[in-house]
Order: C-alpha cells, then structure tokens, then sequence
C-alpha cells in the first residue's frame, strides 16, 4: 500500500507496518500492512525492514505527564500504562500527531483519540481504543461498557 492505493514495488522499496503511530510519517512510502503479532516474522521472511525502524522518531517539545484513569486501565488490564504525557501539539519528524510511543515504552499523545489509542495499542488491546475514547470522554459509562463486554 502506498497512500492508500494497492502497488507492487521491489521488495527493498517496502517496510512492514508494524505501528500504528507511524502511518502519518509514512506518505509515499510502500507498507506491507500485517497483524502487529507477525510484522517481525513477515519483515525476516521478505528480509524488508519495519516502519518503526525506518521512522524512528521523538516527539518534539515537553509535556504534562497525566495519570491513565482507573476505568480505562481495568478496560485494558495489567500492561496498561500508568501514565502518559499529555501535549498540545504532538510533532515528530516534523509531522503533526495524534500519539507517538516511543521506543523506550513512553505514550505521548495530543488528542482525546491519541490517548486512546495509544493506550490501546500498548495494552496489546488494540480493538479496544473505540471502547477507551468512550470512557475518557465519560468516565460513568464504565458500567454500560462493561455489560457490553459480556458478548465478546
């Protein structure tokens, strides 16, 4: 996939997206997308590299490190983080984000919909972040959400 559109390239020319955070630094690049559980296996089998190697970037600027709400961390069990830094513009590799996680494991999110899935994402709970933007936009639906997790 190259912006969106189905190509075929030489395999040197593609990456394997194997994060969600990245796709924003990835215009014009040539993405062979993959359940984030095999991005490692496909990028060995094709010998490609991974988007989180190729764009590796921080995000620019300071933020306010904010507590992850305890509704949203029994949503998303115990890998959830405990916090992640809140900014009011998220920018790295001169691209504007909604979240970034970096390497070393920190969210970094702009957005209501960044935490979210930022959250979600390094839960390994990435269905769920629909679930997480709900919560964090009203905390007292965790009643009702959780009655809806019944038929999962």
């Amino acid at each position: 996939m190259v912006d969106g559109e189905v190509v075929v390239v030489d395999a040197a020319d593609a990456v394997v997206a194997d994060a969600p955070d990245l796709l924003p630094l990835a215009g014009g690049v040539a993405l062979l997308p993959v359940e984030p559980r095999r991005a490692a296996d496909l990028a060995e089998l094709f010998q490609v590299r991974r988007l989180s190697e190729t764009a590796a970037v921080e995000p620019a600027g300071q933020g306010v490190e904010r507590a992850v709400p305890e509704p949203v961390r029994t949503l998303l069990g115990a890998a959830t983080p405990r916090t992640y830094v809140e900014h009011d513009e998220l920018i790295a590799g001169g691209v504007e984000l909604d979240w970034r996680r970096t390497p070393d494991g920190t969210l970094h999110a702009a957005t209501l919909e960044g935490v979210a899935a930022g959250l979600a994402w390094a839960a390994g709970q990435w269905p769920r972040r629909f679930e997480v933007a709900a919560l964090l936009e009203d905390p007292s639906r965790t009643a009702e959400l959780a009655r809806d997790r019944w038929f999962d």
